[in-house]
């Protein structure tokens, strides 16, 4: 899974979020200006510095490593980040003349430079979200990658383009002295770092809009037992982060929820369960 978000309006032109570029203590209130929440018992968090992106999007790799700093090469608790250096990735907004917002989305990256990090608790993941958010060329993916290292940067090339060089689409090869592979799950390595997607359409029903979080996430544990117990770190999607001059947001309820599971192999199995 690659996962992006942009946020903009008339005082914000730039990717500010996976989650957000604002500063932010926990989150108590449903705002549009509050963009993160850890769900669990009362927990207090500094207030945190603001990463600046940088000119090079590489070098958000050198920001997350002194985030990160844990190099525990036997964890799972591995969250990938993914930049293409030449293009801006993500989702993008505009408002059209008759005030209904487009939105496109640009995730095909055929070159994209890469780096997995370990990422031990829930105020690590935010700095780590919010540090990707602010670099409108990287992009967050929850999988670890067998062949690199923790902390090692390499490549990830399209099939397309590895069947281009004459290759097989699953070989593991070297471009630039690093390591160079498909996006594929024969490479991937599961995380414990799981998300949950709420997104409604005009397809779901009044029912399901009219859900507060709490009400989601008790219909949610009726799938997944237990899962009302476990500790959040809820973020807005992205186009309920895109918000009018009146302050409303055409994106309703729609977020992202991610849980840590204690077994990153029981994401596999729950989805073959389900």
């Amino acid at each position: 899974m690659i996962t992006r978000t942009q946020n903009i309006n008339d005082r914000q032109k730039k990717a500010i979020g996976y989650f957000s570029g604002e500063k932010f203590v926990t989150y108590t209130s449903d705002s549009h200006s509050d963009y993160f929440r850890i769900e669990e018992a009362p927990v207090t968090l500094p207030v945190m510095e603001e990463f600046a992106c940088s000119e090079n999007p590489s070098d958000i790799f050198v920001t997350l490593a002194k985030i990160c700093q844990s190099n525990e090469c036997n964890s799972s608790d591995i969250i990938s980040v993914v930049i293409d250096e030449q293009n801006v990735i993500g989702k993008k907004y505009k408002m059209l003349p008759d005030g209904i917002i487009n939105k496109s989305s640009v995730v095909a990256i055929t070159h994209g430079l890469a780096c997995q990090f370990v990422v031990s608790d829930h105020s690590i993941l935010q700095d780590v979200l919010r540090v990707v958010g602010n670099n409108p060329h990287a992009a967050i993916i929850n999988a670890g990658w067998k062949y690199a290292k923790i902390g090692e940067k390499f490549v990830f090339l399209s099939q397309k383009k590895i069947i281009g060089m004459g290759l097989d689409p699953e070989v593991v090869t070297n471009v630039n002295g690093m390591k160079a592979f498909a996006r594929l799950k024969v490479h991937a390595s599961p995380s414990t770092w799981q998300l949950l997607d709420r997104d409604e359409d005009k397809f779901t029903p009044e029912w399901a809009v009219k859900q507060s979080f709490y009400e989601w996430v008790a219909n949610l544990d009726k799938i997944l037992p237990g899962l009302a117990k476990v500790k959040m770190l809820r973020a807005k999607s992205a186009s309920a982060r895109v918000i009018r001059s009146d302050g409303s947001s055409d994106a309703g309820g729609n977020g992202h929820v991610w849980i840590r599971v204690k077994d990153a192999a029981d994401a596999d199995r729950t989805i073959v369960a389900q």
